[in-house]
């Protein structure tokens, strides 16, 4: 007997039972420690075997369960006879049968990487990390979340690949023919151990993984050598199995020596969608996971929702999301979790897309998951507006290329995120894009360091990268977790000068607690509307309060708001609101590098100087930068009163820059 082929009631979503089917006989099996031909503990078929299956071994087998050592191949069937099929590879991959230490892998994957190099330059691209607060990466109280998408190798393989099945459809490197010499960085071969190498040089706490199609012979062997426990579950009908390959699942590892399973829930959560009221092929899975450290109970879920842009599709993956959403919610309560962490490859990006015929697709996936006022989910990476902002995967199939951010890593309210890794940038990346010799996936890895809100004491550390006390949880201003929705549209670019003047005199009225704004020349002089210079405006005058404010424009357009304003201009102040106790701390000094997390924010580094519009209670004020008049959300804990730091600096009198000649983002 080659197979065991187990029967799924199409009924019993979450698999409690199977039936197994041995020629023409049937057999329903209830539990998982139960052979054909009678119960026998430690699956046997035809003999007395200790531990041994079909293909293989087997510890305590289940197909929908937690899967150990598991070596069959299983298929389900409705009346009709038709067959949903699912082939799992058990046999430890050949490769690694003799790598037994981290130190083993090591000295493998630089022999893999050494032939490569050979043929191209293979050395992984070197990624800068965002940080949004002073971050420890190797404090144990902080996690490391990896999201990645290993790009599954029966979707890969190329033409003359030996595939353990029949095949149905032909594979030429997954279509990737602009990637020089797939034969060697795209094949498996190789490729599986660059994949290792870039998990490894992050040492994540955890890893959501997607087109894993080689789970048990090789990442659960191989990633346990690195301290992982992972748990799996594979994906109906994949389409790796049309090209004759192994079907491919959704995977997340824990580091064992961080995490263990929480005794509220011991095993693994395996679902999967329901369409029109029947079960989809797609599934998701969860765990909860407690942190040693911290003593934190943590909901972690993965999914791989449903490719192409299509408006079907979309709504299939707002479907699916939907789901998945009341499902976080209602596992939440039900286990009282302390913080949620959900990644996965959703196929979709966060703004309006084309489909092929030209159709505008709004992005209902993601709104759904922002609308989800009940889980108040974050993304831990900004949420980008075109594919320039951001992008997870970036590939070239013929004269097509696409460029989309459709991995994410989102986060609940009780988790702080402090730093990302950013992707790869444009001006590095291979012209074959994605994958190729220096990267072995054809989506970049998401990496997100998070901390929780309150430790074990019921405090918190603020945020930031100057020194501040320790506050109280209450007490907190959450850097990325804002209690209401900001504003949007802060950072729209007007195209004709027109506008933009118009503009500027809209939010300059907006601003002005009169109806005029004040113009002075680069003497400090009032302004004769002839070679108007608003370059040191905002610099301190003599005897001139620290308010005065205004924005600067290029010397044609500043000529041309002269003579708009003419008959208003004369000498008038642009002033701040008054702070609650009635001082005004107009000008604010940067103590921190501070980088966007949202696309009503902006940038800034240490020393920057602002001016500071509004200072709302949640801890992100409304603010102007001085050197470019950047105006958009800035986080409080990061700003200090110019009047207090230049008394911190012991009488060391900060200058403030002067203003380039810029164009400006205004709302």
């Amino acid at each position: 007997i080659g197979t065991l082929l187990v029967a799924v009631p199409e009924s019993s979503v979450e698999m409690d039972s199977y039936v197994a089917i041995v020629g023409e006989d049937t057999a329903v099996v209830e539990s998982v420690d139960t052979a054909i031909g009678g119960s026998v503990d430690d699956t046997t078929i035809g003999g007395s075997v200790d531990d041994t299956a079909i293909g293989g071994n087997v510890d305590d087998t289940a197909i929908g369960g937690s899967v150990d050592d598991t070596a069959i191949s299983v298929s389900s069937r409705d009346d009709d006879k038709k067959k949903t099929s699912v082939e799992i590879n058990y046999e430890l991959d050949s490769d690694i049968k003799n790598l037994h230490t981290q130190k083993d892998y090591a000295d493998k994957i630089s022999e893999v990487t050494k032939v490569m190099e050979a043929t191209a330059p293979s050395k992984l691209y070197t990624r800068g990390m965002t940080e949004y607060a002073a971050t420890d990466h190797n404090d144990p109280t902080c996690i490391k979340h990896m999201q990645f998408n290993v790009l599954a190798e029966g979707l890969s393989a190329g033409p003359n690949a030996i595939a353990p099945f029949k095949i149905k459809k032909e594979n030429n490197y997954g279509g990737f023919d602009a990637v020089p010499h797939p034969e060697i960085c795209i094949a498996w071969r190789n490729r599986k151990f660059r994949l290792i190498e870039e998990i490894a040089r992050y040492a994540p706490d955890i890893i959501t993984m997607q087109e894993c199609d080689h789970f048990e012979d090789f990442f659960k062997p191989a990633l346990g050598t690195f301290g992982y426990k992972g748990f799996w579950t594979p994906k109906q009908d994949s389409p790796c199995l049309n090209f004759g390959f192994y079907s491919d699942g959704i995977a997340i590892f824990l580091k064992e020596s961080s995490w263990e399973m929480d005794s509220k829930c011991p095993d693994p959560i395996r679902k999967v969608f329901m369409r029109d009221g029947e079960p989809s092929n797609r599934p998701y899975l969860a765990l909860c996971a407690r942190h040693k450290v911290t003593d934190k109970r943590v909901l972690i879920v993965t999914v791989h929702l449903k490719a192409k842009i299509s408006a079907e599709n979309e709504a299939w993956r707002t479907s699916d999301m939907n789901q998945l959403l009341e499902f976080m919610k209602e596992t939440r309560d039900d286990l009282n979790v302390d913080a949620i962490i959900f990644a996965g490859d959703l196929n979709t990006d966060a703004y309006e897309c084309k489909d092929s015929n030209g159709n505008t697709i709004p992005p209902t996936c993601v709104q759904a998951i922002l609308n989800s006022t009940e889980l108040h989910l974050s993304s831990a990476y900004p949420l980008p507006n075109s594919p320039n902002d951001l992008y997870s995967t970036w590939k070239r199939r013929g004269d097509y290329e696409a460029k989309h951010a459709i991995d994410y890593i989102w986060h609940s309210k009780d988790l702080q995120c402090t730093s990302i890794l950013d992707p790869v940038p444009d001006d590095v990346m291979a012209d074959g894009r994605l994958p190729g010799f220096q990267y072995p996936s054809d989506h970049l890895c998401f990496l997100a360091t998070f901390r929780f809100a309150g430790d074990i004491n019921g405090t918190t550390q603020v945020a930031s990268t100057h020194d501040e006390t320790v506050q109280s949880h209450d007490e907190t201003v959450q850097l990325r977790q804002k209690s209401e929705p900001r504003p949007r549209a802060l950072s729209k670019r007007y195209p004709s000068e027109d506008e933009l003047l118009e503009a500027v005199l809209d939010e300059t009225r907006r601003r002005s607690t009169r109806k005029s704004i004040a113009l002075r020349s680069s003497t400090g002089g009032s302004s004769h509307h002839e070679g108007v210079s608003l370059d040191d405006l905002i610099a301190v005058q003599p005897g001139k309060p620290e308010d005065d404010i205004a924005m600067s424009l290029p010397p044609d357009m500043e000529a041309r708001l002269v003579e708009r304003c003419t008959g208003l201009i004369r000498e008038a102040r642009i002033r701040a609101p008054e702070l609650e106790d009635g001082s005004r701390h107009t000008f604010y000094i940067a103590t921190g590098n501070y980088e966007a997390a949202d696309t009503d924010e902006f940038s800034f580094s240490e020393k920057d100087e602002m001016i500071v519009h509004r200072e709302d209670p949640d801890g992100w004020w409304l603010a102007t930068r001085i050197a470019d008049g950047m105006l958009g959300y800035v986080p409080a804990t990061y700003l200090k009163s110019l009047s207090d730091y230049r008394k911190s600096e012991a009488g060391n009198v900060a200058v403030l820059s002067k203003l380039p000649k810029v164009n400006y983002l205004i709302s």
